[in-house]
């Protein structure tokens, strides 16, 4: 028959599918952006840069990386330009403005949303 997934399974599945990468276990470790260059770290409280914004149009996350997502830090390939959607123009990711609003907040609450209906139907 079936395999029954765990709910520890299913939440790391939602997450994969929302973060576009492997967001488990010892995968936050991609410090290398496609190239082979090292990836930039920054502490996503106090830094505000256009790749973790989301009005940057990355619908993958193809060019940020969880390196220690419980103390805020995570990576990004400073190389990389995508279209603001408030600007309406290229930007780098390293770049930055004042309608930043952090994309991984809302993807955090959205996770949460996803888990309590998720227990509420199990």
């Amino acid at each position: 028959g079936k395999k029954r997934h765990t709910k520890t399974e299913i939440r790391s599945e939602m997450s994969d599918l929302i973060s576009g990468r492997i967001a488990a276990g010892e995968n936050y470790n991609l410090t290398r952006d496609k190239k082979g260059d090292p990836m930039q770290t920054v502490n996503i409280k106090t830094v505000k840069k256009c790749a973790f914004c989301k009005y940057w149009y990355d619908p993958t996350n193809s060019a940020i990386a969880p390196r220690n997502p419980q103390h805020n830090l995570w990576q990004y390939d400073d190389k990389v330009k995508m279209k603001c959607l408030q600007k309406n123009y290229d930007m780098k990711a390293s770049a930055f403005c004042g309608k930043y609003e952090c994309k991984l907040e809302i993807i955090g609450k959205w996770l949460k949303e996803l888990n309590q209906k998720f227990n509420e139907i199990s």
